[in-house]
């Protein structure tokens, strides 16, 4: 008899959870599911900010670059594909992380930051040159 009580009130809670759209009622698993995907979604949100950023750099360093004299051109080119590699890497990362389960996100989050301390230093790198 306790475990249909049991049963029935977590049924209850389910149903009264669909109903409301509130998690007042509901399991703490479920509260923290949200966390992890509020978090998990600001974290998106950061890094495309962090990327869209980060082009815009690299379009401002593009041209610098064509303004530069022919010696000091080449090497400045060679330093933006770099970057721009180094872009597209972070962006594959992005792309991971929104396309991994709930499980895994955070392993692939760790991947993500490599690549995004990488970009953000080969960044900082390039504007003391341009």
């Amino acid at each position: 008899m306790e475990s249909r009580l049991i049963t029935l009130s977590s049924d209850i809670c389910q149903v009264y959870y669909v109903l409301t759209f509130s998690q007042k009622f509901c399991t703490p698993k479920n509260k923290e599911v949200k966390t992890l995907m509020t978090t998990r979604h600001e974290y998106i949100e950061k890094f495309k900010g962090k990327l869209d950023e980060w082009d815009a750099d690299i379009d401002e360093f593009e041209a610098s670059a064509s303004k530069a004299k022919s010696d000091m051109k080449l090497e400045l080119e060679d330093q933006i594909t770099s970057l721009r590699l180094k872009r597209d890497i972070a962006r594959l990362k992005l792309s991971e992380i929104k396309d991994a389960s709930e499980e895994a996100w955070e392993d692939v989050k760790q991947g993500a930051e490599g690549a995004w301390g990488d970009l953000k230093d080969a960044i900082e790198k390039a504007r003391s040159h341009f």
